[in-house]
């Protein structure tokens, strides 16, 4: 009981810490140039890979896995960058309600733009699908603030009330709404029947199903699929790269498109299992 105890106790202590240097950085983030809180998020970045090492390895034994022909030198380069790219996205994400649209629009390119228009012009709304790559969460303004799609995304909540609510605050500031993942079904209908941009990020490990991911059978969610199969609305996979100049490019490919075979379970793998190729084929990019 009193290892419980303490372990809960140091759960909150680390929440309340977490809460603390997020308000802080809203704050310090606040007063600064983009120009100069992208160097300070790259900094953060650089020192997080020195410091965080569990989280160091996870990203090396990743790697590892996905690439085993890679060696020693290219993971730690890449993982490195993996750091580095956090830290100019926290930037990014803290300064982007005040990004204004000429400012956001030449930070973007965007490729196959004609599947984003044909796809809204079907009136069933979009499935979204994408990965925590780039800057997702400054895709999802540009989306909103200059292709002039309204945009609500599915998120896990944080573990903790006060971060969830600062995070999502600055979401909303930053031109979309958020749908909390687990109890989002009947807002994610309700957006497709409004003809909405729904994001939906579904990369991480989950227990609704088992599918190939980089050689290795994997925990997937499957409600992108039950959704599809549920409304018709189209399944695009959209990507958010940064670029070596600082700008970012918003990859958008053609539709997932499937020959169903009537029986559920077996069109929700079939769907899932080329989401995950998309997204496999996206991180190999």
């Amino acid at each position: 009981m009193r290892r419980k105890a303490k372990s809960k106790l140091k759960k909150q202590i680390e929440l309340g810490f977490g809460l603390f240097a997020l308000q802080i950085s809203r704050a310090v983030f606040r007063l600064m140039s983009l120009k100069t809180a992208f160097r300070l998020g790259t900094g953060l970045g650089k020192l997080a890979y020195r410091i965080m090492r569990s989280r160091r390895k996870m990203a090396l034994n990743n790697l590892q896995a996905a690439f085993p022909d890679w060696s020693k030198e290219q993971r730690e380069t890449v993982a490195r960058g993996v750091f580095i790219n956090l830290g100019c996205s926290l930037a990014e994400f803290m300064k982007a309600p005040s990004i204004g649209k000429s400012r956001l629009a030449d930070m973007f390119e965007i490729e196959g733009k004609q599947y984003f228009d044909e796809v809204m012009s079907g009136g069933k709304g979009i499935l979204l699908i994408t990965a925590h790559t780039g800057n997702w969460e400054l895709a999802a303004r540009y989306i909103s603030i200059c292709l002039g799609h309204p945009v609500k995304v599915v998120a896990r909540n944080a573990d903790d009330q006060g971060t969830t609510s600062l995070v999502n605050d600055i979401r909303n500031q930053s031109g979309y709404d958020v749908m909390a993942r687990g109890n989002a079904a009947k807002q994610i209908l309700k957006a497709l029947k409004q003809n909405i941009v729904v994001g939906i990020l579904p990369d991480q490990n989950a227990g609704d199903l088992y599918v190939p991911f980089f050689g290795m059978e994997c925990g997937s969610v499957a409600g992108p699929a039950v959704l599809h199969i549920r409304t018709g609305a189209p399944l695009l996979p959209v990507f958010s790269v940064r670029l070596p100049n600082g700008r970012h490019r918003l990859e958008v490919k053609p539709p997932i498109v499937f020959d169903r075979t009537g029986d559920t379970d077996t069109d929700v793998k079939t769907i899932m299992t080329l989401i995950q190729a998309e997204i496999e084929a996206h991180i190999r990019r």
